[in-house]
């Protein structure tokens, strides 16, 4: 019994002692939104519904928010859409960020269906396909934790900032979207000429 209150006790002192730790790390963590650090990504293509063969260093800004889906998912997909779009709001949002949707179920995912929804949506928005080994590398890549299923549904939702270095900047889940601290995110990156 005295050994469990010792082993206790020193616990309890111990949690006490990295309280000041933890909120340092967690004010550091939550200072910008997304998470995630630099980390290199293999260099991919994607063809445009125009049929070209398309790379990040194509696109005009030096910025690139990836989102990975398809168009008749019922959830995460059109939810993730909206909030971007909504979240870009002007164009002014485009000035220092473009947007590019892959899809993970071409076939249903045609390219007029694309056009229509998707490459209409802005002046730097763009839709793309990728072959399935390209895109389960890049997923892979990514971290997605659904990057091992081909199944369209198994998508994580996220939204990821690249630049044109295909360096990862941030990763932003879907589960914690929130809007004014995305563009300040965007509006920072720009500033910091793609780095954070």
């Amino acid at each position: 019994m005295q050994k469990k209150t010792i082993v206790t006790a020193v616990c309890l002192l111990l949690s006490v002692a990295a309280l000041p730790l933890i909120l340092w790390l967690s004010n550091s963590v939550h200072e910008r939104y997304g998470t995630g650090g630099l980390r290199q990504l293999t260099a991919f293509e994607w063809h445009s519904i125009d049929g070209d063969l398309v790379s990040l260093t194509d696109l005009e800004q030096p910025l690139t928010l990836l989102f990975m889906g398809y168009l008749s998912c019922e959830d995460v997909c059109p939810t993730t859409l909206g909030r971007v779009f909504s979240t870009a709001g002007d164009e002014e949002f485009f000035s220092w960020t473009n947007f590019l949707f892959i899809t993970v179920d071409p076939s249903r995912d045609g390219l007029e269906t694309r056009r229509s929804i998707i490459d209409s949506a802005g002046p730097q928005v763009y839709s793309g396909e990728m072959s399935r080994d390209d895109l389960r590398r890049l997923r892979q890549e990514l971290m997605d934790p659904q990057a091992g299923s081909l199944q369209p549904a198994s998508h994580s939702g996220n939204l990821y900032l690249l630049n044109d270095h295909y360096q990862l900047l941030r990763v932003y889940p879907f589960q914690a979207f929130d809007a004014d601290a995305l563009r300040q995110d965007l509006q920072r990156a720009f500033r910091a000429k793609s780095t954070f």
